[in-house]
């Protein structure tokens, strides 16, 4: 239980980081916004391993992964994923990553040779049970599925569980999440680099400049926790659970969207985004019954 309160805070801070993602990508681009977060996680990051003295593993094939996992993930996938949030809001791509666990699940089968109990496997479809609700529900309001944005948040989720994978390889290793967390940022940072150099400009300092003081501090405030904190928690629920089941709580992160976006609109959710909260109950009673 500890592990999915790890990853229950995580989707907390990211869903309200969300929020943030989507209006800045849409303001700006989504490139920027991915790369200014990324940077803005990586010297906090830095911060953190140097004022608390966390020692660094020396550099080997687990480093590279990480670097690898980070690329894919923190840079190609979230790229996608903030492209998603342009075109279908944060809520809906939030919505997407229900298809994580089925990912992660056949994946840490595949290369962990890793057991559920069945009870847990109930609990994965319940927390997938909840995601295809709260899809149904945005459906209904907004008449319409937006192929592109949907397209773009596949993409996103598939490069998030390939990271994921990835990251619980090198946690094999008893690496500290702090430290998977900063080798990761700077594999992202390589992506960014490439993708400025060979496909197109992100103009970082020259975007930054052109927001006012209160924006400055708005788009810092949500980098640092929809990747940073969001991510270091994450990270702690992957080196103590099981991941898919860990993953599948990933279905808290578009209720607490969803809470977020109502007090902003002032409006009552659907009905069946009341249906979706109730079959996240239920999973978290059986991730909680298989772990005793």
């Amino acid at each position: 239980m500890i592990a999915l309160a790890y990853a229950l805070a995580g989707n907390l801070s990211f869903s309200i980081a969300s929020l943030g993602f989507t209006h800045f990508s849409r303001k700006i681009s989504a490139h920027w916004m991915n790369c200014y977060k990324s940077i803005a996680s990586l010297i906090v990051t830095v911060l953190v391993l140097l004022i608390f003295k966390i020692p660094m593993p020396e550099f080997d094939l687990k480093i590279s992964l990480l670097l690898v996992s980070g690329l894919l993930g923190l840079c190609i996938g979230d790229l996608f994923m903030l492209e998603a949030m342009k075109a279908i809001g944060g809520s809906r791509m939030v919505m997407m990553f229900g298809l994580t666990p089925f990912l992660a699940g056949v994946g840490s089968w595949y290369f962990f040779d890793a057991k559920l109990p069945l009870s847990s496997w109930l609990g994965v479809l319940l927390m997938v049970g909840c995601l295809m609700l709260l899809s149904l529900e945005r459906y209904k309001v907004s008449g319409s599925w937006q192929k592109k944005g949907i397209l773009m948040g596949v993409l996103a989720v598939v490069f998030d569980a390939i990271g994921l994978l990835i990251t619980k390889n090198a946690f094999q290793a008893d690496a500290d999440p702090l430290a998977v967390n900063f080798w990761r940022l700077v594999g992202a940072m390589f992506g960014f680099l490439l993708l400025d150099r060979f496909y197109k400009r992100i103009h970082l300092q020259k975007e930054f400049v052109k927001l006012n003081f209160k924006q400055r501090i708005q788009v810092t405030v949500f980098g640092i926790m929809g990747t940073f904190v969001s991510l270091q928690l994450y990270l702690t629920a992957v080196s103590m659970g099981h991941l898919s089941v860990v993953s599948s709580v990933a279905g808290t992160g578009p209720l607490f969207t969803q809470i977020f976006e109502s007090f902003y609109d002032k409006k009552w959710p659907h009905p069946l985004w009341f249906a979706a909260f109730l079959c996240m109950i239920g999973g978290f009673w059986c991730f909680g019954f298989s772990q005793g």
